[in-house]
């Protein structure tokens, strides 16, 4: 018999499991909608000062959701604590974690993400992310599988359990603590600094982009410790070398995001998103035709009826690095980190991208 929460919510199936805790889709009893409920058993946490610190967190977690109201924001309906349980309900996103489709890529061969499908992923999730900070939240966790992403490529910026208020000067972890994914972390918060705004957030959604047009992160390394001094002292690969088809405009866009010092990258995302849309506006008005984005190109290949070409001929697949390995580094253990496991890879159809 299915187990019903609170009364209300009857979880249907554990999507996803952690060390405290799972994130179950459930149906609402009152609604009848499908929702996602994230629950965080205290009970599995040892020391009373992380129970402390995680209950601070979920707390701050469902404030700050509660506050965000956006097309790119996943939106939170309900929260509460039963016992010794903690629980969250939000949306349902629909799809899956740009992680996944980024892996889905590398498995079947498709070659780099399409420059017009990286930008509007890009845009997307730099729209959710100029929603929070104009509600004076950081997102501090930004990465591909904190973007859900449907199958129309609509985004959705899931995971605020480490997120800050700018606004509130209370300290839920020690200024040397970095949190965060190191592949993905902003100098800045890999120095452990406390004064993190919206700009650490630009550094991490640079890296995502990054990896949509090169296949890969900026950087990788074996070592969380090396790859977090890669973060503060190391430059990139310049995109144009990886990519000498991209835009300019673009590949000069990534650059900008990644710029070690806060000071010289884009002010704002409202910023960013101009940059981007003026981007895709080129992009689409017909232009060069970008090889990442010649789609017809790959399928007359596959048909044998390109000439020159060998038919059943894919473009290499850039190295995607796994989602859980060594180089994604330290992450807070106390509430569940993101709802990747929310992506219903069963509901696509065969071949669907």
């Amino acid at each position: 018999m299915a187990r019903v929460l609170a009364g209300r919510y009857e979880l249907e199936a554990l999507l996803g499991r952690g060390s405290s805790g799972g994130v179950w889709r459930a149906r609402d009893i009152a609604t009848r909608r499908v929702v996602a409920v994230k629950i965080i058993e205290l009970a599995a946490i040892d020391d009373p000062a992380g129970v402390a610190e995680t209950v601070a967190r979920f707390r701050r977690e469902a404030m700050i959701l509660a506050r965000l109201r956006h097309p790119n924001v996943v939106s939170a309906e309900d929260a509460a604590r039963v016992g010794h349980e903690l629980f969250m309900v939000m949306e349902l996103a629909d799809g899956m974690s740009l992680a996944s489709r980024l892996q889905q890529r590398a498995d079947k061969g498709w070659g780099r993400f399409p420059v017009r499908d990286a930008l509007r992923v890009a845009g997307q999730a730099c729209a959710g992310l100029a929603a929070a900070h104009a509600h004076g939240v950081v997102h501090r966790d930004v990465k591909p599988s904190n973007l859900m992403v449907s199958a129309r490529l609509d985004v959705k910026v899931i995971d605020f359990g480490i997120a800050r208020l700018l606004a509130d000067n209370e300290r839920l972890t020690l200024p040397s603590t970095a949190l965060g994914t190191v592949a993905y972390m902003s100098p800045e918060q890999a120095e452990g600094r406390v004064d993190i705004d919206g700009r650490s957030d630009l550094y991490s959604l640079g890296c995502v982009l990054y990896e949509l047009l090169a296949g890969r992160p900026p950087f990788t390394a074996g070592d969380p410790r090396t790859l977090m001094l890669m973060q503060v002292t190391a430059d990139p690969d310049p995109l144009e070398s990886l990519c000498p088809d991209l835009p300019p405009a673009l590949a000069e866009l990534a650059g900008a995001l990644l710029m070690k010092d806060r000071a010289a990258r884009p002010g704002d995302a409202v910023r960013v998103l101009g940059d981007i849309e003026a981007i895709s506006a080129g992009v689409a008005r017909g232009g060069p035709q970008w090889e990442a984005d010649r789609e017809t190109y790959r399928g007359a290949a596959l048909a044998g009826v390109v000439p020159g070409v060998v038919p059943g001929a894919v473009p290499a697949a850039g190295s995607v690095a796994a989602e859980t390995g060594p180089a994604r580094g330290p992450r807070w253990k106390g509430v569940l980190g993101s709802l990747t496991a929310v992506a219903r890879a069963g509901s696509r159809r065969p071949g669907q991208r």
